[in-house]
């Protein structure tokens, strides 16, 4: 089957979500992005209710998410996210994207393209939104990687 986008993903995937936001080997080549993100908008938490798992940033109340999990590999495993608010009329902002290692660029099951699939998604879901004009990924002191719809 492949790759499945969801808005929503079950506590039954708690821990697997755990270890991919916050001890993710990845997060090495990315720490001052992560550590000024953290510094604006604030840390992520995970929290559960009603057996869905939602991630919230620091104080912000509108934050969403897309999960990517991989049906091809046993069972269904989840292969990553992107967490973004709607910062303004025209521009939702990525404020984090995390992949699991196995779907990286140098990862066993790299040829699923998890985070440019995750990112077109994305994308797919912002056309849809009234008003919606760009897409800005922030990951240093500033907002960078501006994308037009």
């Amino acid at each position: 089957m492949g790759l499945i986008f969801s808005s929503h993903i079950s506590d039954n995937y708690l821990e697997d979500l755990e270890e991919l936001m916050f001890f993710n080997s990845q997060q090495q080549k990315v720490v001052s992005g992560i550590q000024a993100s953290i510094e604006k908008y604030g840390k992520p938490n995970l929290t559960v209710s009603h057996g869905l798992i939602h991630i919230n940033i620091g104080d912000l109340h509108e934050t969403q998410s897309i999960f990517v999990f991989d049906s091809s590999q046993k069972g269904i495993s989840l292969a990553g996210v992107v967490i973004f608010y709607r910062d303004s009329k025209e521009n939702i902002t990525i404020l984090h994207i995390a992949i699991s290692d196995n779907y990286t660029v140098t990862g066993e099951f790299k040829n699923q393209y998890a985070a440019l699939n995750l990112f077109e998604e994305l994308k797919t879901a912002c056309k849809k939104i009234k008003g919606v004009k760009t897409i800005t990924i922030f990951y240093e002191k500033e907002k960078i990687g501006k994308v037009k719809l």
